[in-house]
């Protein structure tokens, strides 16, 4: 998944029906990242380990920020998926 930062890593896994996407900052400065999953529906995305606030547009353009040697894991909630938030 192309990032502009080249110290993050943005990898989305896709099987079956569910879709997960792992971010990792391989640098030792926190960078805020942007990029784009596509059709996302607000709040499709859950944090899987609870590590903190992001923020995605309705054209499915994702802001985070990402700490030093830090990862944000996430699961894409499919709008026909009733997953908890």
């Amino acid at each position: 998944m192309p990032v502009s930062e080249a110290a993050i890593l943005a990898l989305r896994h896709d099987w079956g029906n569910r879709s997960v996407l792992t971010i990792h900052n391989l640098s030792d400065k926190s960078h805020r990242v942007s990029f784009s999953l596509g059709q996302v529906a607000p709040h499709g995305l859950v944090d899987l380990f609870g590590h903190g606030g992001f923020t995605i547009e309705k054209d499915g353009t994702i802001t985070i920020e990402v700490g030093s040697y830090a990862y944000r894991w996430f699961r894409i909630r499919r709008t026909t998926e009733d997953l908890p938030l």
